[in-house]
Order: structure tokens, then sequence, then C-alpha cells
């Protein structure tokens, strides 16, 4: 029997930094991945509260090299402090998927952006520490 260890794995997007723009993580390969996963967004300690974030997930059938919406979290303002938000995306097709954060301020924020994928079956375990580049 499998462990849930050895068969998801969370990968981060955007590793949990404090940012004064927007953010666009760098593309991660998901073709060894199901055709489902489920993506976060945290937002920590923010600047001020007028700000505005809005947090996307983009995905590539390309190879990484054009990325369009996959999912958007929707418009957050800076007096929701400690903001969680979850949401599918459908990876069939997909070989790279990035995270992306908006905002319209420069008052620095706490963010990040991750994604839980699951191992095809009969491949490899996803069994890692090691995060995402």
């Amino acid at each position: 029997m499998n462990t849930l260890n050895e068969n998801y794995k969370a990968i981060s997007l955007i590793r949990p930094k404090s940012i004064t723009a927007t953010e666009t993580g760098t593309g991660v390969d998901v073709t060894q991945y199901e055709d489902d996963c489920m993506a976060t967004m945290h937002l920590g300690a923010l600047g001020g509260t007028t700000e505005t974030f809005i947090g996307t997930i983009e995905t590539s059938v390309d190879g990484g090299s054009n990325y369009t919406t996959a999912l958007t979290f929707g418009t957050i303002t800076g007096a929701e402090d400690n903001y969680s938000a979850a949401g599918r995306v459908n990876l069939s097709g997909v070989t790279h998927i990035r995270g992306k954060i908006a905002m319209s301020s420069t008052s620095a924020s706490l963010v990040s952006m991750s994604i839980l994928v699951r191992a095809k079956t009969g491949g490899a375990t996803t069994n890692s520490t090691t995060p995402a580049a």
C-alpha cells in the first residue's frame, strides 16, 4: 500500500518571500504528474491596507514558452492579512506551470504560492524534500 507522501508532492511556485512588485515564478515541468493539481496562494503580513493582489496560475502547453491563465484566485485587498486561497488546475496537455501575484503598491508584503501534484500511475515516486527551482 502506498503512503500519501509517495503519491503526492508539494511544489513551490513562488517560495515564501516579501515582495514589493508583481512576482512571477519560474515555470515548473509537470509532465510526470496526473491531470489535476491543487493550487494554493498565501498572503501573510501585508504592507498596507489599500493595495490589491491578484493571484493567478498560468500554464503552458509548448514547453514553457507561452503561458495562459488557468486559474485566478480573485482580488484580495491589503486589509485581508493572513489570507489563503485554493483552487483546482487541469494539467491535461500542460507541460509547465507557474504562479503570478500582481500587486498594486510597493509596500512590502509576504506571499507564497504552491501546487500539490500526484504521480502518474506507474511513474516514479514523488516523495522529495527538494523544492522546485
